[in-house]
């Protein structure tokens, strides 16, 4: 686990990505420990560029399925990329 401190200074140095999704999508990846990218030449190309030690920020946006129901929005997590085995 990285501290927190740095965290932040991997954030200030070398930026970060931020991956945005309805909290409904947010709730399966917690369940099945999988995050999924829309099949785009643009987003397939960032994935393949990230490198280890990149930071995450993971933002929940307005729900697209609940109907109605008032979720609020804003960052719920951070992170950094490990590296593969």
């Amino acid at each position: 686990m990285v501290e927190k401190e740095e965290l932040i200074e991997r954030m200030l140095s070398r930026g970060f990505r931020k991956l945005t999704g309805p909290p409904e999508d947010w709730l399966k990846a917690l369940v099945d420990m999988e995050w999924g990218f829309r099949d785009k030449d643009r987003l397939r190309k960032e994935w393949e560029n990230i490198d280890e030690g990149d930071v995450f920020i993971f933002h929940s946006m307005k729900t697209e399925h609940l109907g109605d129901y008032d979720t609020p929005t804003g960052i719920i997590a951070s992170g950094s990329s490990l590296a593969s085995s």
